[in-house]
């Protein structure tokens, strides 16, 4: 541990952390796709449907190139900053749902 700081990573291993992360991302997706199909009155499928389906594949594609690059630094910080845009384009997306 450098600087005696005790992280996820440090203390579980970088792949296990960002299995878990994904792995909760996806269950995420999930959810909000089944809230479209099952609560039309609620939210407007033509943007719910897409917006949560090409996401979270974009998302295995990351994750697997992650793993690829055996979780090095440089993709890493790649992958968390994917994951910030994942953020941002819920963000933006919001109000249109």
């Amino acid at each position: 541990m450098k600087y005696n700081i005790r992280t996820l990573p440090a203390r579980f291993g970088g792949k296990n952390v960002a299995y878990f992360a994904v792995g909760l991302l996806l269950l995420n997706y999930i959810g909000a796709i089944a809230a479209a199909i099952l609560l039309p009155q609620v939210f407007k499928r033509s943007v719910m449907l897409p917006g949560h389906i090409i996401p979270p594949l974009v998302l295995l594609f990351q994750a697997r190139k992650l793993d690829k690059a055996n979780y090095g630094k440089e993709e890493s910080a790649n992958f968390y900053q994917f994951l910030w845009q994942l953020v941002l384009s819920e963000f933006v997306s919001f109000p249109f749902m």
